[in-house]
């Protein structure tokens, strides 16, 4: 058990350099949508860089779909 367990070790290792770093998308959206929060007047650039589309079903249904790729936010 100890050999498999120094074997895994060592290929978490190895698949850990193979990870490509992060590129911190998500930090630059969370820039981008505090921008938004923080607009005092509407600039369509703006929140063009943060939602994709808007789609409204019915009187009390909206659905905002996020301009982003990160997972976690899914």
């Amino acid at each position: 058990m100890v050999e498999q367990i120094d074997e895994l070790h060592q290929e978490i290792e190895q698949l850990k350099t193979e990870i490509p770093p992060e590129d911190n998308s998500s930090s630059k959206f969370e820039t981008q949508l505090e921008s938004i929060i923080n607009m005092e007047s509407f600039d369509r650039e703006k929140i063009q860089k943060v939602i994709k589309k808007v789609i409204i079903n019915g009187e009390n249904n909206i659905e905002i779909v996020w301009n982003t790729d990160d997972p976690f936010f899914k």
